[in-house]
């Protein structure tokens, strides 16, 4: 089945004047949006009760890699690692909305890091028995 992409104009003051934003007859996601899923990248839309949705792109294995081995060489704070991952792997929008929000409410970092990576094997469950 044909999927229906429309491109066009919003004037919606949220969105940015003029930003372009597309959508087919379910969802309208921004340009970035598809321009990230066109691209290859899973995209995961989280939203506060505020009703701000940020999109971020699914970090993929060498970003966590990375990531960890920051956090083992102890460099800079955890919660400032935690910050620039995910600025880099913000989507939308690409303003300092995100900062803003961090700032305003700096534990959500590490709930919405728990989100990206909640299927990464984050939320493993083991059983360790000494034998």
């Amino acid at each position: 089945m044909p999927r229906h992409i429309l491109v066009r104009h919003s004037t919606d003051p949220s969105l940015g004047l003029g930003r372009e934003i597309m959508s087919n007859r379910e969802n309208i996601w921004p340009k970035e949006v598809m321009d990230a899923k066109a691209s290859g990248y899973r995209v995961v839309k989280i939203a506060n009760d505020a009703g701000q949705e940020f999109y971020f792109r699914k970090p993929n294995k060498a970003e966590l890699l990375l990531f960890q081995d920051q956090a083992l060489k102890g460099k800079g704070t955890a919660s400032g690692r935690v910050e620039k991952l995910l600025s880099q792997l913000l989507v939308y929008p690409i303003d300092n909305t995100l900062m803003g929000y961090i700032e305003e409410k700096p534990l959500a970092v590490g709930d919405i890091f728990a989100e990206l990576i909640k299927d990464m094997g984050a939320e493993e469950n083991f059983t360790a028995l000494e034998i």
